[in-house]
């Protein structure tokens, strides 16, 4: 994955590889240390998940506009195959109201099937600071 940081918005380009059918429920969380910009220190933020991604997504909720630039679609249950972003745009406007400023933020997304199997691990890392 290719993710890169523009006025506003985030353009994600990149690849992911299915290798298996993933039915529902499908577990999502998503684990979030705040940390100075420098990395000094960090602290735990928050743990945001939910017990079954598919029912949220399949009833169009907001998490399908951050995974709406696939192509072919993402749909659940989750089907053998590669999905391709290419300039996916991310708007990150809404997120201007959270003070998320002049840190560094380190995260990571897990999805666990129903036999309790991490099926997909994703950490991360980034900056963000204020507009000069």
């Amino acid at each position: 994955m290719n993710i890169v940081g523009k006025s506003q918005a985030v353009l994600i380009s990149g690849t992911i590889e299915v290798l298996r059918s993933l039915q529902s429920p499908l577990q999502f969380e998503l684990t979030l240390h705040r940390c100075e910009v420098d990395k000094t220190k960090c602290e735990h933020f928050d743990t945001i998940s939910f017990d079954d991604v598919c029912a949220l997504y399949n009833e169009n909720h907001l998490i399908r506009s951050f995974v709406g630039f696939f192509s072919p679609p993402l749909t659940c249950p989750v089907q053998v195959g590669k999905y391709v972003a290419k300039d996916g745009v991310l708007d990150m406007k809404a997120f201007e109201i959270f003070p998320i400023g002049n840190t560094h933020w380190q995260t990571e997304m897990r999805l666990i099937d129903a036999s309790k199997q991490i099926v997909s691990c994703i950490r991360s890392e980034t900056t963000i600071t204020s507009k000069h």
